[in-house]
């Protein structure tokens, strides 16, 4: 069946546009918006459980729908006591999952996740990138 021109200008003048506006508010409307717990992603990026007494600071994420680029990115800092740093940074140096460059540790398997920590034994201050795909 032909329809004629006058029927397709409507549909996609009059339909099209709020069907795909429609859609669009669908997806925002359950794609997540709190950041993954921080028990998940401090065990991805430094590879040690997450303890109640760290202090987190603040968490920015993003969330993408981007089929060639991240699906989840978060960067952030912890504290932590000066005593706890040592024990990480040398369960990360025993870590074979995790390589030293040039001053923080990476773990980075392609397709799914690139974690960075760079950890500062004396203060106690942990920064981290943790990005999947």
């Amino acid at each position: 069946m032909k329809l004629s021109r006058p029927i397709r200008i409507i549909l996609g003048v009059l339909i099209l546009p709020p069907l795909l506006l429609g859609i669009l508010l669908v997806i925002a409307l359950v794609w997540p918006t709190d950041p993954l717990p921080i028990e998940e992603v401090f065990l991805g990026v430094c590879g040690d459980e997450f303890k109640s007494e760290y202090v987190v600071g603040d968490r920015p994420h993003s969330y993408s729908i981007a089929p060639q680029g991240a699906w989840y990115d978060e960067t952030s800092e912890i504290k932590v006591s000066p005593e706890a740093a040592t024990k990480i940074y040398n369960k990360l140096s025993d870590n074979n999952e995790f390589t030293y460059k040039d001053g923080y540790f990476e773990k980075f398997v392609v397709g799914k996740i690139l974690a960075n920590c760079k950890i500062n034994t004396e203060s106690g201050q942990i920064q981290y990138t943790y990005v999947l795909w």
